[in-house]
């Protein structure tokens, strides 16, 4: 079994028995900028600090693979109702430091594919996370 990572109660892993790992992977950070009007100049610039740093990935969650899709889906989809920011664990480290934590913005969700009994079997999970800080720090 290869651990890519984890999400909370997610574990993104690789085996002969189960493939539940994520695709397209991305990472958005900024800083807050500001400026003032000069006249007969350009505008002064003034870097205020840090902005806000947001994480999108995609999930396929797919009992032909090893994962129960269902109860997968109903992790994130708790994590987010109940604003459970979680560490997002890449490579045996967290992404973003130690201290950093991330919540559940968006889940945006194609069920694709569905068994005889009604119950999905497949699904296609859009994830898009954002930096969640608890306390203003100044750098």
């Amino acid at each position: 079994m290869a651990v890519i990572g984890s999400f909370g109660q997610i574990v993104f892993e690789v085996s002969s028995r189960k493939a539940e790992s994520f695709e397209g992977f991305n990472h958005k950070a900024g800083a807050r900028l500001d400026s003032s009007e000069i006249i007969g100049s350009e505008p002064l610039v003034q870097f205020l600090g840090p902005g806000e740093e947001t994480i999108g990935f995609n999930l396929r969650l797919s009992a032909d693979l090893g994962v129960n899709p269902q109860t997968e889906y109903k992790k994130l989809y708790d994590m987010m109702t109940s604003g459970e920011a979680g560490s997002l664990v890449l490579g045996g480290e967290p992404f973003g430091g130690s201290n950093v934590r991330w919540l559940i913005e968006d889940l945006s969700t194609e069920y694709s594919h569905w068994g005889g009994s009604g119950i999905p079997r497949w699904l296609d999970v859009s994830v898009s996370l954002r930096k969640y800080v608890t306390v203003a720090t100044k750098q």
